[in-house]
């Protein structure tokens, strides 16, 4: 393959080839052209024939090339382009007799011209060989013409040439043919003028217009088509037909298609009147049904079927066709007539008779081909008319071929069949072959059609196989009747094809022209080589052929596509036929193949927005991440490839900023809830710049408006349950209150939409007054609740039960009404309100809500069930007996029952949001905890508040869920975390000390616990498939890294002391130590692997830092090193020899480990804090909990900061130390805060001194003499050598303080 150079031009075809349609007067014509250009004749998809209406030439290729513009479409700014090279193509010319063959011809070019402007290919023009030996254009040559200048090119445009042909007549003088073609040409001007315009004005206008001459020269037919490319009016715009069609929904809606319309509804008057006056006439039924046939076949091009059969203009053929087709039944015969292609959509109706009033209707079998799309538009066609006229079907037949070598084809056919006659009318499929052996019985082929009925030949003649066809047909019919008792039956009605030719819009809709269409898209998905670029600086004649042959192919296979899916819209666009396919997989891979045959620099916004939308349908279906971020990736694409003043942008970027948003909400992906509302706020812009005022352009502008405005509102609200309402910014819901105000200004008034705008306001004040309330601005908080409900109001008249948002509204009211009680009558604020408070009113729409939410178990009824719940709360509050502490009986009936059952049914919404069920467990348990009070009962009747407090330790870890970002998790937990001393105290206050202890356990280190539990998972898994579990484990470890990699969290420090009374003097007589959860203590307890073999302890020093020499590092080392115990069991690693690498691997081979460096506390993420190592490589948390080291017992990190954790999560221990515990091992020396030098290495010493005192230091192996060598002595060593430490003269609390032990 040729390979572009760096300075020569790139060609690619469908920008640098432009395409000219070429007309004739004879077909001879066009073929003399095409070989004088080209030496090669026309061709067609399937070779040389005249079958086509559509061919092709051999490529012209220009010695120089043209400079144009890049029509304007599709949202993008035209580019600046040249035309490298030439395609012919020959259009079969309008007849001036048959309107529907014409159609057919019309409905060709239709699908041209889009697939043009798909490609984004230049199309130059019309070139028409005609003759001048008269001075004048007339008969079918002059009919064509004037409906060049007035449908297709249009008045005032110039993409046409006539090129003169007469130079072949000798008996024309060179003078006469010189003055005819200036007659022709001031025809052609006063043809293709504008009306209106004076005939200077067009002159100027059309001053393009070209009069051409093919003479004998060799170069003539080269010189023509330069100079046609060269006319600056052939390429500075486009046919006014191909302008028309992206915004037409049918064909007959062009201004060309509204004259076929015409003059085919006046040959059907014409029609009507011939059938009457010849309806007796049984020898020409055959003729008759041909010639309807035809006119409705053109008919069905240019409408929908609906509309045909509604048509006036059929309904007096309807009633003479009914006469003459009496008592007349067909059946549809699809046999294997040719192992060909069919190369042309047949206009007639091959009706072949068959005795006893029975026609067959011959049609081709399907040939898993491209031309199954003719074939099936035959089949189409056939069924149609069968339809609109209502004549009798008795089944569909096929006959089998014997031939092994075709067997798929068949298969194909059987396929084809059974989705054109649908599962319940099989039995009306009769299959024919010579002989049936068992073996074809048997066929899993038959499986796909197992109610046909099989029909042998036995070598009978066609009259009478024709007679058994209808036999078992009818006796088919028969049983229908007896089986139903019916005294009529019409198989159309269940003919599968049949029902879909009423309901679906486009042949292509159907199910049957779903699987052609796939079939088409496949085939177009593996031509790889469409969009081959090559250095136009190196034209290798049989390369550029190579290339040329795989584009043309590529082209046709584009128009088949287009010309199959059958109307005017979809040649824009034929993505949006796509969606309506129910298999959206297969419409996303369909997409897919037609989007990857356009060239990458001319990516088409609308069709990425299209394909967004499947990934975005397959995503609700099955819930796949990866389908949701695709669905962002389309439209974010889509955005990017359209001008800033493009229509569609503005609702594009709202699209995108509803998936980021939801992205956000589900799985907290960095940055998505700011881009959602960066993204949707340039929408708002966007279509701020819009002159646009009608009621439509508002509706778009207020919809997008609202969209930024519900994320703003989420947002703040959001932050008011996992930070808190301290932390949440304010001017967030500030901002959403506007944007609402601004969409309520640009909605209708009465409209749908404005109820939903006034439900969102609601809601948006309540919340702005939960936090004036927070702040104990009792005025202001008044103040939002009342404008709640002032909001509110706006939608009285409620909107009723069949608005979709009215669940919601009442729901909003519920929390404005309640809200409102809960100040006035719980809360008493000393602020005077307007509204009376009416708590009941609350309870009725919060019961209304509930009732009317779309779903049981969904996320809105678990929403409206937590607000209806407090409503029942806020009543119990206010009541007079609410506070007394007397013993008294809770009704099932009270306020406070009906409170904790809308708290329990939200908890149960399995689908519900995880932070809304967790606040309905957590007021569940609150309310339990009430009831308890007010009953009196006993410690062993609180069984319910336990199983409440249950409900949030077991929602913890689903709101901050592993596949949740790090960052994210731990945002999420920051405030709610707490449940867990509640929860606790509740188990102790119960005497259920093992609940509290449960409670305990796992409602801390829950982000910990990931890790944990994978480890679980992960030794279940290597018991049964290592190779899977290692696999398994390296995918794991990458996603985790990719997410740690991008976490962004807000985490602060902590200084933990250690355990115990340092009030006194003297330190107490116990040993702390800390264990982070239970879970590690058992992990511990359970590890024996470090208890075997060859004791080894990796002692590592790095005395250079960025903050500074640590000279004592290296003395810690050196003791290890020259320790009469340790020195043969040491493996050092100082300074340089300290990487990241080689420090891991030491780690592997290792029992205890001690770090002597510096440690640091990230901030930002927890799970980046680190060692440092040589050039100042980092050792990171991650990196250590990922190393899973398998002999790991004891690790002393005597560095800065390796026990120093978060404030804000301070249950989750995210610091080296904990670290240390999940990689493995079983106790750790680490420090809370930076430590002096001289410090570390006196702890140091003091620590193995004593651990390795009663060991004799003789063959350190586990089991022969070192069972004294217990690293569980290090709680002790390390309190020994902290009260030595402490002891001495002028050492301040802050030296001895930071050291601590965690593990055993």
């Amino acid at each position: 393959m040729a390979t572009a150079s760096a300075n020569a031009p790139i060609l690619e075809f469908t920008h640098d080839t432009g395409v000219i349609i070429i007309l004739a007067a004879r077909p001879q014509l066009k073929h003399a052209f095409c070989v004088s250009l080209t030496k090669k004749g026309f061709n067609s998809t399937t070779g040389p024939s005249d079958a086509n209406n559509i061919q092709y030439s051999e490529p012209y290729h220009l010695q120089e090339s043209v400079e144009y513009t890049e029509s304007a479409v599709e949202g993008r700014k035209p580019a600046q382009r040249r035309i490298f090279c030439v395609q012919l193509l020959s259009l079969t010319e309008f007849s001036s007799g048959n309107p529907s063959v014409n159609v057919d011809i019309f409905a060709d070019l239709c699908a041209l011209l889009a697939t043009l402007s798909m490609r984004s290919q230049p199309f130059l023009g019309f070139l028409y060989l005609g003759e001048s030996k008269i001075p004048r254009i007339g008969g079918a040559a002059g009919t064509l013409i004037e409906q060049l200048a007035k449908y297709i090119i249009g008045r005032g445009r110039s993409q046409f040439a006539f090129v003169s042909v007469s130079w072949a007549d000798r008996l024309v003088r060179e003078s006469v043919l010189a003055g005819n073609e200036k007659k022709i040409h001031e025809l052609l001007d006063r043809t293709f003028r504008e009306a209106g315009s004076s005939s200077e004005a067009g002159s100027l206008q059309l001053q393009h217009l070209q009069m051409l001459r093919l003479t004998r020269d060799a170069e003539s037919s080269a010189d023509i088509i330069r100079a046609f490319v060269n006319n600056p009016a052939s390429i500075s715009s486009r046919p006014l037909l191909q302008d028309q069609l992206p915004n037409k929904p049918r064909l007959s809606d062009t201004s060309i298609g509204q004259d076929f319309d015409s003059k085919l509804r006046a040959v059907l008057l014409e029609l009507s009147n011939d059938l009457l006056e010849e309806k007796d006439k049984k020898d020409l039924f055959s003729e008759h049904m041909d010639t309807v046939f035809q006119h409705h076949s053109g008919f069905l091009e240019l409408h929908s079927y609906e509309k045909v059969r509604e048509s006036i203009s059929w309904s007096a053929i309807k009633s003479v066709v009914a006469e003459i087709a009496k008592d007349t039944s067909f059946v549809l015969d699809s046999t294997l007539a040719s192992k060909s292609e069919p190369q042309k959509l047949q206009p007639h109706f091959p009706l072949i008779p068959a005795g006893n009033n029975t026609y067959f209707i011959l049609v081709p079998t399907f040939l898993s081909t491209p031309g199954d799309a003719l074939i099936f538009a035959q089949v189409y066609r056939c069924l149609a008319f069968l339809n609109t006229f209502d004549l009798e079907l008795l089944g569909i037949t096929y006959c089998w071929p014997n031939s092994p070598e075709i067997q798929a084809k068949v298969c194909c056919n059987l396929k084809q069949l059974s989705k054109i006659c649908g599962t319940t009318s099989l039995d009306h499929l009769v299959l024919l072959k010579s002989t049936w052996q068992s073996a074809d019985r048997d066929s899993d082929v038959l499986e796909l059609v197992p109610k046909a009925k099989l029909l042998a030949k036995n070598g009978q003649d066609v009259s009478a196989l024709k007679a058994d066809i209808i036999q078992v047909l009818k006796a088919a019919t028969a049983q229908v009747l007896s089986e139903h008792k019916q005294s009529g039956f019409d198989l159309k009605s269940k003919i599968a094809l049949c029902q879909e030719i009423r309901t679906k819009t486009s042949i292509s809709g159907t199910s049957a022209g779903v699987a052609v269409l796939q079939f088409l898209t496949e085939e177009l998905a593996k031509k790889k080589d469409d969009l081959i670029v090559y250095d136009s600086s190196s034209f290798d004649p049989g390369f550029l052929h190579h290339i040329w042959h795989n584009q043309i192919t590529t082209l046709f296979s584009q128009w088949g596509i287009i010309r199959f899916s059958g109307s005017s819209s979809i040649y824009q666009n034929i993505e949006e036929e796509l969606q309506k396919d129910a298999n959206v997989q297969k419409a996303i891979a369909r997409l897919e193949a037609i989007h990857s045959v356009h060239s990458k620099s001319q990516k088409s916004g609308h069709r990425l927005a299209q394909l967004g939308g499947l990934y975005s349908a397959q995503f609700a279906a099955h819930g796949d991440g990866t389908d949701l971020s695709n669905t962002i990736k389309c439209y974010d694409e889509a955005v990017a490839s359209l001008d800033p003043d493009s229509p569609q942008r503005a609702e594009y970027l709202s699209t995108l900023g509803s998936h980021l948003e939801k992205r956000c909400q589900l799985f907290g992906q960095k940055d998505d809830l700011v881009n959602a509302i960066r993204v949707c706020q340039e929408a708002v812009d966007a279509f701020a710049e819009s002159l646009d005022s009608s009621v439509p352009s508002n509706l778009r502008k207020a919809l997008a408006a609202h969209k930024v405005a519900v994320i703003l509102k989420r947002k703040f609200e959001d932050d008011m349950n996992n930070i808190g309402i301290d932390k949440s910014d304010v001017s967030d819901i500030e901002k959403a209150i506007l944007h609402l105000h601004n969409a309520e200004h640009l909605v209708p008034h009465g409209h749908q939409a404005s109820f939903i705008i006034y439900g969102d306001l609601c809601h948006s004040h309540v919340l702005k007054s939960q936090y004036y309330a927070y702040k104990n601005d009792s005025q202001q908080a008044m103040t939002m609740i009342e404008t709640a409900m002032d909001e509110y109001n706006k939608t009285l008249p409620e909107p009723g039960p069949s608005h979709p948002a009215y669940a919601m509204i009442l729901d909003a009211k519920c929390q404005a009404y309640s809200k409102h009680y809960k100040l006035v009558e719980v809360k008493k604020l000393p602020v005077a309100s307007k509204y009376a408070v009416d708590i009941q009113e609350a309870i009725r729409a919060g019961e209304m809500a509930v009732s009317h939410s779309h779903e049981e178990g969904t996320s809105q009824e678990c929403k409206y069930l937590l607000n209806l719940g407090k409503a029942y709360w806020y009543l119990h509050e206010s009541s007079p007996g609410a506070q007394s502490t007397a013993s008294t009986p809770v009704e099932s009936s009270s306020p406070l029952s009906k409170a904790i059952e809308c708290f329990f049914q939200s908890v149960l919404c399995k689908i519900g949001d995880h932070m809304t069920r967790f606040k309905s467990a957590r007021n569940w348990a609150k309310v339990e905890t009430k009831k308890a009070t007010i009953a009196k009962l006993k410690a062993s009747e609180s069984s319910m508040v336990l199983k409440a407090y249950e409900c949030c330790i077991v929602l913890l870890a689903q709101i901050a869920g592993e596949e949740i970002p790090l960052y994210e998790q731990y945002r999420r937990l920051e405030k709610i975390q707490k449940i867990v001393y509640q929860a606790t105290a509740a188990a102790i206050d119960c005497a259920k000390l093992d609940k509290a202890v449960e409670f305990f356990e796992e409602g801390r280190s829950v982000i910990w616990k990931h890790y944990f539990k994978h480890d679980v998972i992960m030794q279940a898994l290597e018991n049964e498939n290592p190779k899977l579990a290692k696999e398994w484990s390296n995918y794991r470890a990458q996603l985790r890294a990719k997410e740690t990699d991008e976490a962004n969290s807000n985490l602060r420090m902590e200084e933990i002391v250690l355990a115990g009374d340092y009030t006194k003097p003297k330190i107490p007589e116990f040993y702390s130590s800390y264990i982070p959860n239970i879970l590690s203590l058992l992990r511990s307890t359970t590890n024996q692997s470090s208890k075997k073999g060859k004791f080894q302890l990796l002692a590592i020093a790095q005395s250079e830092t960025p903050w500074g020499l640590l000279p004592k590092t290296l003395d810690e080392v050196c003791y290890l090193k020259e320790h009469k115990v340790a020195q043969k069991h040491t493996t050092a690693l100082i300074n340089k020899e300290a990487t990241v690498e080689r420090v891991k691997k030491e780690l592997i081979k290792s029992q205890w480990v001690h770090f002597a460096c510096h440690g640091v506390q990230d901030p930002v993420d927890g799970l980046t804090s680190a060692l440092i190592l040589d050039q100042e490589e980092r050792l990171t948390l991650k990196d250590l909990v990922a190393l899973k080291i398998p002999h790991a017992e004891f690790a002393f990190l005597s560095a800065c900061q390796t026990a120093k954790g978060d404030i804000t999560l301070p249950e989750e221990h995210i610091h080296l130390a904990a670290g240390m515990l999940t990689a493995g091992y079983q106790g750790v020396i680490a420090t809370m805060w930076s430590i002096d030098d001289k410090d570390g290495l006196e702890i140091a010493k003091l620590v193995y001194e004593y651990l390795f005192k009663d060991t004799k230091g003789a063959g350190l192996i586990y089991g022969t003499g070192l069972e004294s060598l217990d690293s569980k002595n290090a709680v002790k060593a390390l309190n020994e050598a902290v009260k030595k430490l402490r002891e001495k003269p002028g050492v301040s609390f802050e030296r001895w303080v930071p050291f601590v032990h965690i593990g055993l």
